[in-house]
């Protein structure tokens, strides 16, 4: 048997009539690279938020490291080592890129105004931490140039790395990708692709991905889950995937949906 970091079992999602996510099940393997591909309308993104925190599912139920998460908000989700990304970055443009990173990380002393009365010793040493880990962070995906620039200033392929920055701040155990090279230049989404396996190989990450280019999911991916409809309906290496008339089918045209 494999060793899941994460299974979907059984999800459902309705918005009014409309059943975005139907029953879908799969599982993400730990240490891999998984790719939820499907046609518009799939479903993949609400299965997605729901994995996140940011929707609530109807029915069914998630489970990280054997720990049902299905209703828990993002920040308990964060805290437990799932980190995401999103397709239009969400950086804030007035603060430096290094700062940016900071700021993702949890459990800040200086969060709470009190604390500055009492603890400013800790708070400025967690402060010189962060600043450290910020630098490894943004060495790691190619950044460390850009660490006292304002986020506001970076290309579209730069916010994208920053994003990812972001999400490895806290070290976690899975990140969810969402359309990490979507509005990309092709060397910066080269970039991007080889930092995620890089990331994968050597920190032993695990990554679950979403995107509309088949072939840089595909290429990233180690496993790909197929959705259609709501439904998933198959889980393979991307040559069995890809090969698959049902998979070739649903991109030919057929109605789905959202």
């Amino acid at each position: 048997m494999t060793d899941s970091i994460l299974n979907i079992e059984l999800l459902e999602k309705s918005f009014g009539g409309n059943k975005a996510v139907d029953e879908a099940s799969f599982a993400i393997e730990r240490g891999k690279i998984t790719g939820l591909i499907g046609p518009n309308g799939a479903g993949k993104t609400t299965c997605f938020n729901c994995i996140a925190g940011n929707i609530v599912p109807d029915n069914g139920s998630i489970t990280f490291n054997g720990d049902d998460i299905t209703e828990l908000p993002p920040h308990k989700i964060f805290k437990l080592g799932i980190s995401r990304t999103f397709q239009i970055p969400q950086e804030l443009t007035m603060l430096t890129v290094q700062e940016n990173l900071m700021l993702a990380s949890k459990n800040q002393l200086g969060e709470r105004f009190y604390n500055n009365w009492f603890l400013g010793k800790r708070i400025g040493e967690q402060e010189s931490n962060l600043q450290s880990r910020a630098i490894e962070v943004l060495s790691t995906v190619g950044l460390a140039d850009k660490a006292l620039d304002l986020a506001g200033t970076l290309s579209g392929g730069q916010r994208k790395l920053l994003e990812l920055g972001r999400a490895l701040m806290e070290e976690p155990e899975l990140v969810l990708l969402d359309e990490p090279n979507a509005g990309v230049n092709p060397k910066l989404a080269n970039q991007l692709v080889a930092k995620i396996k890089e990331l994968n190989k050597t920190l032993k990450i695990t990554f679950l991905i979403i995107g509309h280019d088949i072939d840089v999911v595909s290429n990233l991916s180690d496993r790909l889950v197929f959705m259609s409809a709501g439904k998933v309906l198959l889980e393979g290496s991307p040559d069995e995937v890809l090969n698959s008339s049902i998979v070739q089918d649903a991109y030919l045209g057929s109605q789905y949906r959202e």
